[in-house]
């Protein structure tokens, strides 16, 4: 049975990478593969669904579980792959290195990507500007889109002709998204947003197939073109709007990320936009289907794939010292990190508008009628000025309970890339000090969004910061 060792930060919320990473090993596990996962912080909901299908996860201080060889090393986020790869008793068949994004440090390539066998791109965005910043050579690689699995494809829906219902999916929604909550029904448009600010729900056919529209980007794309919904392309960084057959090859090189067409528009703009454009958008949704099922079928995409990997021959486990310019990371570093995650989930911050809370009420509503299930945070309906007076008073309090975790033991630690040393961990530095409208979760953009300054040696690019920000071993 051949073996495959999957990296990822983080396995626990649901987001983009965690579950690529569910999908595949699911996918590896019943083509015969014994799968591993290897992350930072392993955690519910996603652990519940890994656990379900028998998945083995292991996490950093419990490397002594992993294996001593495995004939792949699905190498996904720098930091994790890393840490890995110089973990000496352990040798890999072949290193196939995964690149969903260049946007953050942590989706650049690790260091020892020259030693690699190949690399997996998510789209040819990602592809073009890896290759432009990086000496592949003739280094096998191959875009592995995002997909849409079978089911959505037997979605069967009669689209209205106008949009009655809407639904929002996003982890970093723009105010204006918040604001389109309110205003919908001032048209007689029930609009939902699902996320991890407000609900996080699992993506079905069953949940997409209640909706009229879907408004997000990423991921969430694909699902959409192949049940036959119209898909809004819109998020962070704005957006084109509707997906048609016209346009979709040249949002899909970006990804639907939203990045092909940055325009940015106010909440009645979005809804004027959403109404105007729909009658074009549904006629278009038949070929949209065809083409996904020609190029995101999940099937068909994950077998180019195992072919990919089986046609790369395996290579001798090559080895290299870790570079001086990493730091060490240790038990102490993970306990606040994870203090920074549950912290967010919990309190949240004051960005939860008077749009997320109407939309909550409503669906607890339906709830109450027996009409909705879907579970959320337990404290979604706590005022936001309340979560943030709550976080802003306990933040201090509990950061010098975690301040006093002991450090690992040497073998459990791994070396840390300055690049994702950004972040003073103050016990006196409560998270609320963070942007209001943070891109991202603050256990993430605490890491990843600090400013740094850039050094350069031999083998690649690092970040270094200050020494006031390191973590001290």
């Amino acid at each position: 049975m051949p073996s495959i060792l999957i990296s990822n930060q983080f396995l626990a919320a649901r987001t983009g990478s965690e579950l690529h990473v569910l999908t595949l090993a699911r996918l590896f596990s019943r083509a015969g593969w014994d799968v591993t996962c290897f992350t930072l912080l392993y955690g519910h909901p996603l652990q519940a669904d890994f656990e379900r299908d028998g998945i083995h996860v292991v996490t950093l201080g419990s490397e002594s579980l992993l294996s001593d060889h495995y004939d792949v090393l699905f190498a996904q986020h720098r930091i994790v792959a890393e840490h890995l790869w110089n973990i000496d008793r352990i040798s890999f068949g072949k290193v196939i290195v995964s690149a969903l994004g260049f946007i953050t440090s942590a989706e650049e390539p690790p260091a020892f990507y020259p030693k690699a066998d190949g690399f997996v791109f998510v789209s040819e965005e990602t592809r073009d500007h890896v290759r432009s910043n990086v000496a592949l050579g003739d280094m096998p690689v191959m875009v592995f889109p995002n997909y849409a699995p079978s089911e959505y494809f037997e979605v069967s829906r009669r689209l209205p002709e106008r949009p009655r219902r809407v639904c929002v999916l996003s982890n970093h929604p723009p105010r204006e998204l918040h604001e389109l909550a309110v205003l919908g029904p001032t048209r007689d448009i029930e609009i939902d947003l699902f996320g991890y600010e407000t609900t996080s729900v699992e993506v079905t056919p069953e949940l997409v197939s209640q909706y009229d529209v879907v408004v997000s980007i990423g991921r969430t794309a694909q699902p959409c073109l192949a049940a036959g919904i119209p898909f809004y392309c819109y998020d962070q960084f704005g957006g084109p709007g509707y997906i048609t057959p016209e346009n979709v090859a040249r949002h899909a090189y970006n990804n639907f990320s939203g990045r092909s067409e940055q325009t940015k528009r106010s909440s009645e703009e979005l809804l004027d936009d959403l109404m105007a454009g729909y009658a074009g958008a549904t006629g278009g949704t038949e070929e949209l289907r065809a083409l996904a099922r020609e190029e995101y079928d999940l099937n068909a995409l994950f077998a180019r794939l195992s072919s990919f990997i089986e046609g790369i021959p395996a290579s001798p486990d090559n080895r290299h010292r870790p570079p001086a310019s990493y730091e060490t990371i240790s038990a102490d570093y993970v306990t606040r990190y994870e203090f920074l995650k549950v912290m967010d989930r919990f309190f949240g911050t004051a960005r939860s508008t008077t749009a997320t809370r109407r939309t909550t009420s409503r669906r607890s509503a339906r709830r109450s009628s027996g009409t909705d299930t879907t579970a959320s945070s337990p404290l979604t309906f706590v005022p936001a000025w309340a979560r943030a007076i709550g976080q802003c008073a306990l933040t201090p309090i509990l950061h010098r309970a975690f301040a006093g975790c002991s450090p690992a033991p040497a073998c459990h630690r791994t070396v840390l890339p300055t690049s994702m040393m950004g972040t003073s961990f103050s016990p006196t530095t409560p998270s609320t000090s963070l942007p209001r409208r943070s891109r991202s979760p603050l256990w993430q953009s605490s890491l990843t969004k600090r400013p740094c300054r850039r050094v350069r040696n031999r083998t690649t690019t690092h970040h270094e910061t200050s020494p006031s920000t390191r973590i001290a071993s």
